[in-house]
């Protein structure tokens, strides 16, 4: 499963992963440095193909901004 729109077409069991997978991400929120190193070492970029200052800033806040607690 890599991306889907609605919960209509999963089953029991991706939905446990799910709810698995979002216990993971509660305790990474514990740690003293909430970070996950999935993406150490690897660059990530936006594009953006139209002129929008109000959706560059907010991309960019949300990148840079700590962890909601």
């Amino acid at each position: 499963m890599k991306h889907f729109l609605t919960t209509d077409t999963l089953s029991r069991e991706d939905l446990d992963s799910l709810l698995d997978l979002s216990d993971e991400f509660v305790d990474v929120l514990s740690r003293p440095i909430p970070k996950v190193p999935a993406l150490r070492g690897r660059t990530v970029a936006m594009l953006f193909f139209e002129p929008s200052t109000r959706t560059r800033m907010s991309f960019e806040r949300a990148a840079k901004a700590p962890p909601i607690r």
